[in-house]
């Protein structure tokens, strides 16, 4: 049986972005180390998933955005499983 704490790290979100870097795809390998998932991609967007803590990282480090912009992205993201 898993503990909460297992369960709370298995929750995460799923976020959409605006996307304008060339192919996401080739990244994809790069961000699952990261734990970041990438869902879909669209015209100009990105479906992204991952717990909340790999989300805020890689939306800083990787992503550009600021740490308070980053939290916000992360609230309005879809709960999901990862």
């Amino acid at each position: 049986m898993k503990t909460i704490r297992e369960l709370r790290e298995a929750a995460g979100r799923k976020i959409t972005l605006s996307w304008d870097m060339g192919n996401p795809d080739q990244y994809a390998g790069d961000w699952q180390d990261q734990g970041i998932y990438l869902d879909n991609v669209g015209r100009g967007e990105i479906t992204v998933s991952g717990t909340d803590k790999d989300l805020l990282n890689w939306l800083v480090d990787e992503y550009g955005m600021d740490k308070k912009e980053a939290q916000q992205e992360i609230k309005k993201g879809k709960r999901v499983k990862v």
